[in-house]
Formats: structure tokens, C-alpha cells, sequence
């Protein structure tokens, strides 16, 4: 699974989350509306938080994967060789 679909599942399973607690909510009886409107944006925001981090995350491993260099490389060794002679 790509970065990108991965993100996009995260983010829908994330909005369905908000509407089931949202649901769940609406039948506590110990909360007047306020609290549970106020509730139910806290864990939406939150929410998004976490998914936009995922997506972010998700964004710079895709990205370091397509820049990944291998430091044990011949042209590496030879840099670090070229820098030695030249400093000393």
C-alpha cells in the first residue's frame, strides 16, 4: 500500500471514529449538549492532528526512500578520502 492511499484510509478511519464517538455522546445522559459538542471537537481536532502527522510522516519516509543514498558507497569512501588528504 502506497503512502498516499495508506494516509487516505487513516484519514477516513479517523472521521469515522469522530462520528461513532459523536453518536456514542448523544446517548450520555450526564452531559448537557455543550459538553458534548465541546468533546466531540477536542477528540475531532485531535483527530486531525494524528492524521496530518501520519500524512507527514507517511510524506518524508516516501521522500527519504526515493533520496536514500548508501553512505558505505564507493563514491562516499572516495569523498571521505578526497576531505582527509585535503584537512591534513
Amino acid at each position: 500500500m502506497e503512502a498516499e492511499e495508506f494516509s487516505t484510509l487513516l484519514v477516513r478511519r479517523e472521521i469515522a471514529l469522530i462520528a461513532e464517538l459523536s453518536l456514542v455522546l448523544s446517548f450520555v445522559s450526564t452531559y448537557d449538549i455543550f459538553h458534548q459538542i465541546s468533546l466531540v471537537f477536542s477528540l475531532a481536532h485531535l483527530s486531525v492532528s494524528i492524521s496530518l502527522t501520519c500524512i507527514k510522516v507517511n510524506q518524508f519516509i516516501g521522500h527519504s526512500a526515493t533520496t536514500h543514498y548508501d553512505i558505505f558507497s564507493p563514491q562516499r569512501r572516495k569523498g571521505h578520502r578526497e576531505n582527509a588528504e585535503n584537512t591534513g
